[in-house]
């Protein structure tokens, strides 16, 4: 990998001084300084560009981190901890990094508590045993769709912020601002989305607490548990967003 950058910049210097040779080379575009002063400007101009193009190629093969390579299937809690752990040289979003992949292995625990403690109390063919697991089901798929937007929102941060930091002393004021701008609403979504899925463990933990109060009581009182009627409209009103 080192190897092929080293190659690619040693090949985008070549072409760079090749189009140097050839604009002012006398035989072929014979731009001079000290000639006319468009044959100055030109000249000044094409160095300048030069310039730019040694810098930036050199910074974009050699020095901008490659976009981190996602698993190629998000289906377990290690493909989630994988991907999430690609961002972690990205300083400025630790702190939210941290809370996802916490969050994430507070999800697992809750999920096997609650499924434990369903074990107990119910037997796998009863309607409320069918009603809590299905619940429980929605609610983690909720929680990993959250979790994919985070992740895609991830890559978009990273690059933004990488083009902020390559870019900003050829940028104007206004453009610089923009892109600030965007970085600040790439992070408040990260910071929103992770609430939400803050939000579905406590209805969770809610739920596992009322499971721990039920007695044996009729079917019909299952759907009264506060903590299934909070996650089943949570359930409800996340699925026209789908």
């Amino acid at each position: 990998m080192a190897a092929t950058k080293l190659a690619r910049a040693f090949a985008l210097t070549l072409g760079v001084a090749a189009a140097n040779v050839a604009v002012f080379s006398p035989g072929l575009m014979n731009v001079r300084f000290g000639g006319s002063a468009f044959s100055s400007a030109l000249g000044a101009a094409v160095l300048a560009a030069s310039g730019l193009a040694l810098l930036y190629g050199a910074y974009a093969l050699l020095q901008r981190p490659p976009a981190p390579a996602a698993p190629a299937k998000l289906e377990t809690v290690e493909h989630y901890a994988a991907a999430l752990g690609a961002f972690r040289r990205v300083r400025t979003v630790a702190a939210e990094l941290e809370l996802a992949l916490e969050q994430l292995d507070r999800m697992e625990k809750r999920k096997q508590s609650l499924h434990r403690l369903l074990a107990q109390r119910f037997e796998p063919e009863e309607l409320s045993y069918r009603k809590f697991s299905g619940v429980i089901l929605e609610v983690e798929e909720l929680f990993r769709r959250n979790l994919r937007a985070v992740l895609s929102r991830l890559a978009l941060y990273e690059q933004t912020e990488a083009e902020l930091k390559s870019g900003s002393r050829s940028l104007s004021r206004d453009l610089q601002q923009r892109r600030l701008e965007l970085i600040r609403e790439q992070h408040e979504f990260l910071k929103a989305t992770l609430g939400h899925n803050e939000e579905i463990l406590l209805k969770l933990n809610q739920l596992l607490l009322e499971l721990t109060r039920l007695d044996q009581q009729h079917p019909g009182t299952i759907d009264e548990l506060p903590g299934m009627q909070e996650l089943d409209a949570l359930i409800r009103s996340t699925k026209y967003y789908a």
